[in-house]
C-alpha cells in the first residue's frame, strides 16, 4: 500500500515538472521568435471607445504599443490622423486594436440611414416649416446651426444664434398643416421632422424655443453649416439693430 502511495506521489510530480517544462520552453520559443521579429507600432485600447465616439476624443483612450509584424492586424491604425472626421460604429474594448474598418464618416452612416449619436447625447425631434430647413435640404448626418426667434418682454421680436455644427440624425416627412383655418384662401404648410443630438441642458433650449414657436411667439430656422463655416460676428438681432 505504502509502495502504491509512493508511486502515486512520484508520478504526479514528474507530471507538474513536466508541464513546467513544457510551460517554460513555450515561452522562451515565443520570447526567441519575438526577439526576432519586426515589431510595428500599433494602437491599442486602454479605456472603453463608446460607440459614436468622434476620433478627435481617441488620444486619451489609446495607447502606442509596438507588436510582432504577424500579430498586427491588417487594417490596424498605426497614425490617428488616418481617421480625422470620422466616429466609432461599435464599442471598443480595452485591449482591442485600433482598426480603421471600425470607423466611418458620419455622412456614410447616415446615407445608410444609420448616424450614431455620440456618447452622452440624446435625441429631439422637431416640427418645422420646410422653408425653415433649408428649403427640405437637411439630411441626417449634416451638421445644422440653430438661430431661435422669439418676443422680448417689452413685446419687441428678437433673434440669435444659439447653437452651431448640432448634428442631424434623421430627418422625415411631417404633416401638412393650415396655420389659420378661418382665413380665406388659407394654403397648407408643408413640415419636416428634424431630429437632432444634443446634450441634456441644450435639449431643454430648443425645447423651449420649439415651445414658443407653438405659440405663434417665435421660431427656429436651421442653416446647413459645413466644417468650415464662419460663426464669428453673431449678435442679438432687435428691430434697432436689424437695419445697421
Amino acid at each position: 500500500m505504502r509502495i502504491r502511495i509512493i508511486g502515486a506521489i512520484l508520478a504526479l510530480v514528474l507530471a507538474v515538472a513536466g508541464t513546467i517544462a513544457v510551460v517554460l520552453y513555450v515561452r522562451d520559443a515565443d520570447r526567441r521568435a519575438a526577439e526576432g521579429a519586426e515589431l510595428v507600432p500599433v494602437y491599442v485600447v486602454s479605456d472603453t471607445i463608446p460607440q459614436g465616439t468622434p476620433a478627435e476624443r481617441l488620444r486619451d483612450l489609446v495607447t502606442l504599443s509596438r507588436y510582432a509584424r504577424s500579430a498586427v492586424h491588417p487594417d490596424a491604425v498605426s497614425s490617428l490622423g488616418e481617421l480625422a472626421g470620422q466616429v466609432s460604429t461599435i464599442t471598443l474594448l480595452p485591449g482591442d486594436q485600433l482598426v480603421a474598418s471600425r470607423f466611418a464618416d458620419p455622412a456614410d452612416l447616415a446615407a445608410q440611414g444609420n448616424v450614431v449619436v455620440p456618447d452622452g447625447m440624446q435625441e429631439v425631434t422637431i416640427a418645422l416649416p420646410v422653408e425653415q430647413v433649408v428649403g427640405g435640404a437637411v439630411r441626417g448626418g449634416d451638421r445644422v446651426g440653430l438661430v431661435v426667434s422669439t418676443v422680448d418682454a417689452e413685446g419687441g421680436a428678437v433673434s440669435r444664434f444659439v447653437f452651431h455644427k448640432v448634428l442631424v440624425t434623421r430627418t422625415q416627412a411631417g404633416d401638412n398643416f393650415v396655420p389659420d383655418p378661418s382665413a380665406q384662401d388659407a394654403a397648407p404648410v408643408a413640415t419636416i421632422m428634424v431630429t437632432l443630438a444634443l446634450t441634456t441642458p441644450d435639449i431643454e433650449r430648443v425645447v423651449w424655443a420649439a415651445e414658443q414657436q407653438q405659440n405663434d411667439r417665435g421660431g427656429i430656422w436651421l442653416t446647413l453649416e459645413p466644417e468650415g463655416a464662419d460663426e464669428s460676428g453673431s449678435r442679438l438681432v432687435t428691430g434697432e439693430v436689424a437695419f445697421e
